[in-house]
């Protein structure tokens, strides 16, 4: 299982404007961690809980959450 601060990590790092991409590489490299990414979110709850403050974050205004301690 993928830890939350492990998942904190992959989201800020993932490039949430791929899709606007002219460059295959870049687009396809994108929709793989956005894969990955739905995966991990399904892992709990918090998981879940996490990736919709982080997308509320990236696409809605919405404060940046704080990276989750390691528990």
């Amino acid at each position: 299982m993928t830890t939350l601060p492990e998942f904190y990590s992959m989201l800020a790092n993932h490039d949430w404007y791929f899709e606007y991409s002219d460059d295959h590489k870049v687009w396809s490299r994108g929709r793989a961690s956005r894969d990955r990414i739905f995966q991990v979110s399904k892992e709990t709850p918090e998981h879940s809980k996490l990736y919709e403050e982080y997308f509320n974050y990236a696409f809605r205004e919405g404060t940046q959450p704080e990276r989750p301690e390691n528990k």
